[in-house]
């Protein structure tokens, strides 16, 4: 599927590196997003961008995902808004509903599941009920058949080596929060693996702290790449049990090269 039949998403993430783990999962998933960073540029493409479904965060730097979402339903009362957020109070997800919102997805939850809702609500043109998000830390294992997990243990080892592969080239800072995705994916495969009873034809990769050379060798790393993915993991642990929020206020956090500048695996 070319970019140009591909159906389009707007993203509303102010987090350069969230929103490029979005981007790159949804292209794999056969869409084409587009970013915006903030409430006024968010709007301004929502005008006029002609997007298949519209994807928002709650808290930006000029706003919030709520005011976008009444701001954006003035205008259009056609294109899907969904709600993808690490916000996760009862009232809030209420709230995103009486806004105009077809639906709101923990980022706690695995990709797939906000896949097959964004499927869902684009093929069904946004009809409210058309799908049943799950609360955060539960995984509906009657989404998935055999070969969706398969997909899903692709999916995620694809992104695992991509961060080795980013992490090997001594840029480490940048990747913290896709550290912290990717160990919450892991954690939502073994769950799907013992909630759903799917068969680990394909095993994950070990997210850890202490990744081994066997398994770094195996997988195609030099020695110098090792010790910069060891150093990246040492980091990791020396600020394990801090808020990500604080890591980010104190500017560890930096601007990443943009995410083709590697070649990602096919999954």
């Amino acid at each position: 599927m070319t970019l140009i039949s591909s159906p389009r998403i707007l993203c509303v993430e102010d987090n350069p590196d969230f929103s490029g783990y979005i981007c790159e999962m949804l292209k794999i998933a056969g869409y084409h997003a587009v970013v915006a960073e903030n409430l006024i540029d968010g709007l301004r493409q929502a005008r006029g961008g002609h997007f298949g479904l519209i994807l928002l965060d709650n808290n930006l730097p000029d706003g919030t995902g709520l005011e976008l979402c009444k701001l954006i339903r003035a205008l259009d009362r056609q294109t899907p808004i969904l709600f993808y957020s690490s916000t996760t109070e009862p009232e809030i997800q209420r709230a995103a509903l009486e806004a105009g919102a077809q639906g709101y997805i923990s980022k706690m939850e695995p990709f797939d599941i906000l896949e097959q809702t964004i499927t869902n609500l684009i093929e069904s043109g946004g009809v409210r009920g058309s799908f049943a998000a799950s609360p955060a830390g539960e995984v509906p294992a009657s989404m998935f058949a055999q070969q969706d997990f398969e997909r899903f243990v692709e999916r995620y080892n694809a992104d695992f080596y991509f961060l080795l592969m980013r992490a090997s080239t001594g840029q480490h800072d940048c990747l913290l929060t896709s550290f912290f995705v990717l160990k919450d994916l892991y954690t939502a495969v073994n769950r799907l693996h013992e909630v759903g009873r799917f068969q680990f034809r394909l095993l994950p990769y070990p997210i850890s702290l202490h990744a081994s050379e066997a398994l770094l060798t195996d997988l195609g790393f030099d020695k110098q790449g090792i010790e910069c993915i060891d150093s990246f993991l040492k980091f990791i642990k020396q600020t394990q049990g801090r808020e990500l929020e604080e890591i980010i206020d104190e500017g560890i956090l930096i601007p990443c090269p943009k995410r083709g500048d590697l070649v990602r695996p096919s999954a």
